[in-house]
């Protein structure tokens, strides 16, 4: 089960929010990463459709379960993460048919320097917007080990 507490002031570029996600083992997830930021002429720009980006850096460790959100009222957001190879880990535009805020919920699949992209759906995005990475337990259970599969250690029989 999940359990969630938001508040959010806004007004004057500030912001306040107090996250807490618990699942069933009674875990809660850290925040390792929150900017407020704003999508401004000036920025870094996707030249495939002209949409403006700015990027935040958080290291990661293989395994760890991480949540991000990108949230704004001013433009449809666009949230991408790149591994520390550089390649695009994943990617989203909406969370609902019913949001233009965007979030990922994934394990990292190796150890690293991320990066989190606030990004617009188009060119046209501009505005203020918030981005969270949280890090905590995986809701999903750890596998056990089988134990009919032989470990590395033990030897197979001999066919």
């Amino acid at each position: 089960m999940t359990h969630m507490k938001w508040s959010r002031v806004w007004g004057s570029g500030a912001i306040a929010l107090s996250l807490v996600l618990a699942w069933g083992t009674g875990a809660i997830a850290d925040v390792i990463l929150q900017e407020q930021g704003s999508l401004d002429p000036g920025d870094a720009v996707i030249p495939s459709d002209g949409s403006l980006y700015d990027e935040y850096a958080f290291e990661g460790q293989v395994g760890d379960y991480i949540t991000i959100r990108l949230e704004s009222t001013d433009f449809d957001t666009y949230l991408i993460l790149v591994g520390p190879d550089g390649t695009v880990v994943d990617r989203n535009d909406n969370l609902t048919t019913d949001t233009r805020n965007s979030g990922l919920a994934l394990i990292l699949p190796e150890n690293g320097t991320y990066l989190a992209i606030a990004n617009s759906y188009d060119g046209t995005g501009r505005g203020q917007y918030t981005l969270t990475v949280t890090a905590g337990d995986s809701p999903y259970p750890t596998p056990e080990p089988d134990p009919a599969t032989p470990s590395e250690s033990e030897e197979l029989p001999s066919t």
